[in-house]
């Protein structure tokens, strides 16, 4: 959960499966509701979604959707 102001952007980390090669990877997903209903964006690097869940967490805030 990332926090800013009075808004909480939710970050989540997920093993996927890749069914060709059989392994699995990490996966990290922000919960975007700015469009109006959920919408997962899917990051490799935990960094990246933070800064993202940071972003739309101002956006929010802010009453930008």
């Amino acid at each position: 959960m990332e926090k800013t102001g009075n808004t909480t952007v939710a970050i989540y980390r997920r093993d996927k499966f890749h069914k060709p090669s059989g392994k699995t990877y990490q996966v990290f997903e922000v919960a975007d509701y700015s469009a109006g209903q959920r919408r997962l964006q899917s990051f490799s690097d935990s960094a990246k979604a933070i800064a993202e869940a940071q972003r739309l967490g101002r956006l929010l805030a802010s009453g930008e959707t």
